[in-house]
């Protein structure tokens, strides 16, 4: 017997009943089959392609056949916390995506913009390395929030930003050095991989570069 939402069932009508709730939650691209694509070009071998969770990569807190995977991030602006299964195998889940794109948000307006999945798999890949909550210091920002930062620091602000198109995120983990959190990030699949000084590292999903800041 098993129990799923307050109800005894049996084995198999509660894994009619996880699969029904896996459609729902982590639903395949139209007509495919496969996972969806929210993100277009071309890739290196072995990075992540914008808007695609690869297959077969596993996160934290995996568990049974069906592969769920749990990412632990906190927002360092509002204190908001996610430690929750994110995807299921390489299906992300709408829900949770929601959730991450909203403590993603702008905290200085309020602006949201749907994070691209491929960037929560660059860092659920790292937390597997670091075994420890990833700080948000950055993620999405509003094309007026990234220009004001633009204008007050264009050696160290992008004017076009991945961040404003929610492909890019700055963190940090305690106890972890900007040095090995940077190797890690381009070890993990991410396109720009910045390093800062002053205590954190940027990731985004767009073509592979390196920079120190």
């Amino acid at each position: 017997m098993a129990t799923l939402a307050g109800g005894v069932l049996s084995t198999a009508a509660a894994s009619s009943a996880l699969a029904q709730q896996a459609v729902l939650l982590y639903p395949r691209s139209a007509g495919t089959g496969g996972p969806r694509i929210v993100g277009p070009g071309f890739v290196r071998p072995g990075m992540v392609q914008p808007g695609v969770v690869r297959p077969g990569i596993a996160g934290p807190g995996v568990t049974g056949q069906m592969g769920y995977r749990r990412l632990t991030v906190v927002s360092a602006n509002t204190g908001e916390t996610f430690s929750d299964v994110f995807a299921l195998g390489n299906r992300p889940s709408v829900i949770a995506m929601a959730r991450l794109s909203r403590l993603m948000r702008d905290h200085h307006n309020g602006a949201t913009k749907p994070i691209d999945p491929a960037l929560i798999e660059i860092l659920a890949r790292i937390q597997t390395k670091v075994l420890r909550p990833i700080q948000i210091l950055s993620g999405y920002r509003s094309p007026e929030t990234n220009y004001k930062m633009y204008l007050a620091d264009p050696v160290g602000v992008a004017e076009h930003s991945f961040h404003t198109s929610g492909r890019a995120v700055d963190i940090t983990v305690a106890g972890a050095s900007m040095e090995v959190l940077g190797k890690l990030a381009r070890q993990c699949g991410a396109g720009g991989v910045g390093t800062y000084a002053s205590g954190f590292i940027h990731i985004d999903t767009g073509p592979v570069r390196e920079w120190v800041g």
